[in-house]
């Protein structure tokens, strides 16, 4: 009686044993598996965020491209502006010199006719005629370089220590200083043209640059780089 339930009891503890072997099994099967998908999640997660990574890169480097491309429409909008007015400009101002150049011709041609020789020297000699109409060109220059950058002495004052800001005299819109700078913020900076335009000497316009570089608040070898980013367009 004793050995049966011995025999039972082992078979019992058998059966146990084969099914605590089984589940042990089970479960170390189902942990490796889980260790391979979290391996494998791990490993997607991983790439996940390099494509993360590599995706936020291009959307900077998109919009920086984007930033670039902004800045250049608007630079070549404010140029094609510029050229449509100063076009606009040098059309008038040239045709109301040829008038001027063909009255000069009439009026010595009349005087030639009548014998007038001396009133044709003193007209020759007369350096105030020319100065007249060098205050009347650089007065219509002032007004429409003003008329496309309004903010233009303000902005450029900006770039100056308060004490050595430039003011120009009262019933001047720009003065020699100013003008000069008002060509390199149109892309004129050789100085040798800016003095042709100025009519004075290449060695007064790079004093006057040399001397207003020394009183800027910023880097001098940024000043005409600066300057030539000022002022907003009057549209």
């Amino acid at each position: 009686m004793q050995a049966r339930e011995l025999r039972k009891s082992l078979r019992t503890v058998s059966v146990l044993s084969g099914v605590l072997l089984m589940s042990f099994l089970l479960i170390f099967f189902q942990f490796r598996r889980i260790a391979r998908s979290r391996k494998r999640l791990d490993e997607s997660n991983r790439l996940l965020n390099i494509h993360v990574n590599e995706l936020s890169e291009a959307q900077k480097m998109l919009t920086e491209m984007n930033e670039k491309l902004k800045k250049s429409n608007e630079q070549l909008t404010e140029s094609n502006y510029v050229k449509e007015e100063y076009i606009g400009y040098v059309f008038s101002i040239c045709s109301s010199y040829i008038t001027k150049l063909e009255e000069y011709r009439k009026n010595i041609g009349r005087k030639i006719k009548a014998g007038q020789i001396d009133d044709i020297k003193s007209l020759a000699s007369n350096t105030s005629m020319t100065q007249n109409e060098l205050k009347e060109f650089y007065h219509s220059f002032d007004t429409i370089f003003l008329h496309v950058y309004p903010d233009f002495v303000d902005d450029f004052n900006s770039l100056l220590r308060p004490e050595d800001r430039v003011v120009p005299k009262e019933g001047e819109l720009l003065n020699t200083e100013l003008r000069i700078y008002a060509l390199v913020r149109l892309g004129i900076n050789d100085s040798v043209k800016i003095a042709e335009f100025l009519h004075c000497s290449p060695q007064t316009v790079y004093n006057n640059r040399l001397r207003t570089r020394n009183k800027a608040v910023i880097p001098k070898e940024e000043f005409a780089e600066r300057v030539r980013s000022l002022g907003k367009m009057q549209r």
